[in-house]
């Protein structure tokens, strides 16, 4: 079991054992001003990806006072983790992209601002351009 099977376990044995739908907990998440949607509350809880205030807040909602969480062994950690980490490899990997398509769009207009003039050489700096005279 991974990290995000075990997140949305101890969520679901929870509402089980309070005998509460995903229907009702959005109810009760409106009630304490954390308005979900029961098709977005639902799906958010299949997937078991959300951050732990989220599983607090549920549990706040549902009444629970006290939770004995099962931790998994470290090493069972480390084996699933190519599971658990390849959700979000891509999005980084996406985001460097981005970043070096913006870094070649700043260089490309920076060199189309480059002129040069008879008065002599054009001297650059990040900001403007100078010509100096002879």
């Amino acid at each position: 079991m991974n990290l995000y099977e075990t997140a949305r376990e101890l969520l679901r044995t929870e509402m089980a054992a309070q005998r509460i739908g995903v229907p009702e907990l959005a109810a009760r998440l409106q009630e304490m001003g954390a308005p979900e949607a029961v098709k977005s509350l639902s799906v958010k809880i299949s997937r078991g990806r959300f951050q732990f205030s989220f599983v607090i807040q549920c549990l706040a909602a549902m009444g629970v006072e006290t939770v004995t969480l099962q931790l998994p062994k470290r090493v069972d950690i480390m084996r699933s983790n190519g599971s658990t980490s390849t959700r979000r490899r891509p999005t980084a990997m996406k985001e460097a992209r981005e970043r070096e398509r913006i870094g070649k769009k700043k260089s490309s207009a920076h060199e189309s601002r480059r002129t040069s003039s008879d008065d002599g050489p054009t001297v650059e700096s990040e900001q403007e351009s100078t010509t100096v005279g002879s």
